[in-house]
């Protein structure tokens, strides 16, 4: 008789693959980059277990309660349903640095660099006027390239692979002056997940199972952003808020069965964000 495969296990699989997938957003005024000038950016972001994130983990959890012994067929799909959930909508975060270089008096080019992708931007400063008073639209590429390397929680789980690609794209209108950066914002993005790994599931290694996932995401959002500080120095925080709509391709193969599956999600996900701006 096939042992009960470890959930948590599978759960904490699924949120190292694909942890912090909320749409990279940037602590990015509405004023750009004066000329000649570049700008360092550090921040720190957390999708919070809260809306989509935190229906994810719930499925979870209701999962781990009903499945035992040998699943059948219905408690397979459960379990599917509910790492795939987690693997599109973990509750996480990251950290990240940006340089942005004013290339001219409208147009702003940027990269930025996580603990688990990077990516690139290009602003252009279609409006600016008295008092203070900015507005910017851009084009935003981000690619997560790493999972979190879990051999640290765990040896009974081997990552294949975890890759994200995402395309943004961004309107801010603000207001600036020297010691403070106000700035509202509306973001689309269109994201593509890819991911595989093998898990352990009875005590010896006997079974395993392996997981394949495919999803295209769409995300629609809003941000509010605050900065405050001196004329080259700010402290900021922004506050993302957004729709994520999800559409997933699942390949399972689980104590000998195999099953293919498509997972349509949709939900709220919260994401707030701390920071330095530095002026050069």
């Amino acid at each position: 008789m096939h042992g009960r495969p470890n959930l948590s296990l599978l759960s904490l699989l699924a949120v190292m693959l694909m942890s912090a997938c909320a749409p990279a957003g940037l602590l990015q005024p509405a004023r750009q980059v004066p000329e000649g000038r570049l700008q360092v950016t550090t921040q720190a972001s957390v999708t919070l277990p809260s809306g989509l994130a935190r229906e994810t983990v719930d499925e979870a959890r209701a999962a781990d309660e009903n499945i035992s012994g040998t699943l059948n067929r219905s408690e397979l799909t459960e379990l599917t349903n509910a790492m795939s959930g987690l693997l599109l909508h973990p509750p996480g975060g990251d950290a990240q640095l940006s340089l942005a270089y004013g290339a001219s008096k409208r147009v702003e080019i940027g990269a930025r660099v996580g603990g688990m992708g990077g990516g690139a931007w290009a602003r252009f400063q279609f409006l600016r006027m008295r008092p203070g008073i900015y507005g910017s639209f851009g084009i935003s590429t981000h690619f997560a390239f790493a999972a979190t390397p879990i051999d640290r929680f765990t040896e009974d789980i081997e990552v294949g692979h975890a890759r994200r690609q995402e395309l943004s794209f961004p309107l801010t209108l603000g207001y600036s002056r020297r010691h403070v950066h106000l700035w509202v914002g509306a973001r689309v993005s269109l994201a593509r997940h890819d991911a595989a790994a093998t898990a352990c599931v009875s005590g010896d290694c006997a079974e395993r199972a392996d997981i394949d996932l495919d999803a295209r995401t769409a995300y629609f959002g809003g941000e509010l952003g605050a900065a405050f500080g001196t004329g080259r120095f700010w402290f900021s925080f922004g506050l993302s808020v957004g729709q994520m709509r999800s559409r997933a391709q699942i390949d399972a193969e689980m104590l000998g069965r195999r099953m293919e599956e498509e997972i349509n999600r949709r939900g709220l996900l919260l994401t707030p964000s701390l920071g330095l701006i530095f002026w050069m």
